[in-house]
């Protein structure tokens, strides 16, 4: 893949992140450097502009994603490797989304996932911050089910 740079958002012309995660810099030089960079408290490559860090991700999707750090979106990596910040591993994804694939297990439903210490499958759904178990049910289907059900009716206000 050829290495494509763009100025970062909100600092154009001090800045350019590259689709393979690559900043430079051209505050102190016209041809620009590499920024080295560090992780951050819980390891995600970041680099420091004017004073502030930003993660590589997050910068890769303002810039060529059109992520604009909304509310309830995150960037995710596809193959959870933190340290690939190469543009075609990257999206743009809801917090719920992004939530719900940790942890899921097998299942290939959002909410869902099967609990080995009982032999059945569970749903859960998070609320203002907290997860709300929905119970256990003998098929997979059963617990999509319960979960899309609960959905609704948060969606409607109940």
């Amino acid at each position: 893949m050829q290495e494509v740079w763009k100025p970062v958002v909100g600092y154009e012309g001090l800045y350019e992140v590259s689709n393979l995660g690559r900043v430079k810099s051209f505050v102190r030089s016209k041809d620009g450097s590499i920024l080295n960079m560090s992780l951050n408290s819980t390891g995600y490559p970041r680099v420091c502009l004017r004073g502030k860090f930003f993660n590589i991700h997050v910068l890769m999707a303002m810039t060529f994603l059109g992520h604009s750090s909304k509310k309830g979106f995150v960037v995710d990596h596809i193959d959870h490797d933190k340290s690939n910040n190469n543009i075609n591993n990257l999206r743009v994804i809801s917090h719920r989304e992004n939530i719900s694939r940790i942890g899921r297990g097998k299942s290939q439903y959002v909410g869902v996932c099967f609990d080995t210490y009982y032999g059945s499958w569970k749903a859960a759904i998070q609320v203002n911050g907290k997860i709300k178990n929905l119970g256990r049910f003998k098929s997979e289907i059963e617990a999509h089910f319960a979960y899309q059900e609960r959905l609704k009716e948060i969606e409607n206000g109940k």
